[in-house]
């Protein structure tokens, strides 16, 4: 954990900076990217941008599928790199407008980010879950401060606030990762296998259900009945507001009541919030909208900051690559959310005098949240995917396993049978004569007649004696 005040402060500093940076860049201030390059090539832009973003996670992820780990002064210069190319294209794109340099700006502001989200990940590894918990919380919570750079400059100064924002984020995490890079080592994972990914496929379906709804509910409450716009310091203060609920909502359960819910776990909190938001559109008159989105907006921000603590402890308890366990969360978050944009946009060009077909689609994934929500119930009753349960049976099959291995150690160095072996690893694991018998298929008299031999050949007089050898073995 990061052992110094002034190092925590950094880091809360830093990650406020790059979330305010993300507020011109990746998440939901058109205004910004719209003042500074106009409508068309902002359009251009962010599409690349976010495209360019979802590419990059699951090309992380690949890599760490592969058991590889990107050194980590690469991962840094190469996210410097790719910020300060967009931000210089961006530049070029302000004076000289072309297509080519907004694409290519998007382009590598996209893949910048999307890197600099991985130096945070690993940064949060290193320091600890206390640790980055608190940074999560204090850093979404105070990136209204930073972000106030923005609303103080005009409009032909935005540029200028990107490029402070950029430069601060870099250097301190420049600053933060070396002291937790002496303070911490990452610890070694093995390449992924089909065991042990199984548990993250029903963390993901949840994800992608919360993606693809929140981009759903955001763009039905934009497209409702015309209402007065709100201007650039309104919906600054709304988005942020929406952080801070957020922050607060994971401040109380992280740090005051010491919970560490998983993703599955907050769906089913989050997941009759949603319901009822859904409803209520229908109802509710359209200025209200807004409101609406406002909720589905927070809960959205709550899940992407519960992503990256439940990939670290995910990670660790399956001895996974951080990289490709975050690397396939996010992108998976980002590409429900894109999808869910392009859905509900579609819809409402092909039916613009059709109010209700948003709704339906609406309805639609409703329903299908509440399929992910039973399949999430179902499978929780008997704890088969919790952590803990698949830490136990992971612990007894390695414990099975090494008594099998020291039955047949004990066997082969006393000159017994292969079916005598195996009727030594069966009393090993609790099994009685009569349950030996029906293991393997024999009597129960020539299960005594094996356990006699046994007990002769190892020179025992109990089966306690005989869990007293193989545990000696």
């Amino acid at each position: 954990m990061l052992q110094s005040k002034p190092r925590f402060w950094a880091a809360v500093a830093g990650y406020a900076c790059f979330l305010a940076l993300n507020s011109f860049s990746l998440w939901g201030f058109t205004f910004l990217p719209r003042t500074l390059l106009g409508a068309d090539a902002s359009d251009t832009w962010r599409i690349a941008l976010s495209i360019t973003n979802i590419l990059t996670f699951f090309v992380i992820a690949a890599v760490g599928a592969r058991g590889k780990r990107i050194a980590e002064k690469n991962v840094l210069l190469s996210a410097t790199l790719a910020v300060s190319a967009g931000l210089i294209l961006l530049l070029g794109q302000v004076f000289a407008p072309a297509f080519g340099l907004a694409l290519a700006s998007g382009a590598c502001l996209g893949a910048g980010t999307t890197l600099l989200f991985l130096c945070w990940i690993r940064v949060f590894a290193s320091i600890g879950t206390p640790s980055a918990k608190k940074v999560l919380v204090f850093g979404s919570a105070l990136s209204f401060a930073p972000f106030s750079l923005y609303l103080a400059t005009p409009s032909e100064g935005i540029l200028f606030a990107v490029f402070v924002m950029a430069f601060a984020t870099l250097v301190l995490l420049y600053c933060v990762k070396e002291s937790s890079e002496t303070e911490s080592k990452a610890a070694p994972a093995t390449a992924p296998t089909r065991e042990s990914t199984q548990p993250l496929f029903k963390p993901l379906l949840c994800i992608a259900m919360i993606g693809l709804i929140a981009a759903v509910i955001s763009g039905i409450a934009n497209g409702g009945a015309p209402t007065e716009p709100l201007d650039f310091t309104q919906q600054a203060l709304l988005i942020h507001l929406q952080n801070i609920v957020s922050a607060s909502i994971m401040g109380v359960c992280w740090i005051a009541l010491k919970k560490d819910p998983s993703i599955t776990a907050t769906y089913t909190v989050v997941f009759p919030i949603i319901a009822t938001t859904m409803l209520l559109f229908a109802v509710v008159p359209d200025p209200l909208h807004p409101m609406l989105s406002f909720l589905s907006s927070a809960f959205f921000v709550v899940f992407s900051m519960v992503v990256p603590m439940q990939s670290i402890t995910l990670a660790q308890q399956r001895n996974l690559p951080i990289d490709f366990v975050y690397g396939l969360m996010a992108g998976v978050l980002y590409l429900a959310e894109g999808i869910g944009s392009i859905l509900i946009g579609s819809l409402q060009s092909a039916f613009a005098s059709m109010a209700a077909q948003p709704l339906v689609l609406a309805f639609l994934l409703l329903y299908a949240c509440s399929l992910v929500m039973f399949f999430v119930l179902h499978k929780q009753k008997d704890g088969a995917d919790t952590p803990e349960r698949a830490i136990a049976e992971q612990s007894a099959e390695q414990e099975r396993d090494i008594l099998k291995e020291k039955a047949e150690s004990l066997g082969a160095s006393h000159g017994l049978t292969t079916r005598q072996i195996e009727v030594l690893n069966l009393v090993a694991h609790g099994y009685d004569a009569p349950s030996i018998a029906k293991k393997l298929f024999i009597s129960e008299n020539t299960v005594r007649t094996h356990l006699k031999r046994i007990y002769t050949l190892l020179n025992v007089h109990s089966k306690q004696e005989i869990i007293d050898s193989l545990n000696a073995a």
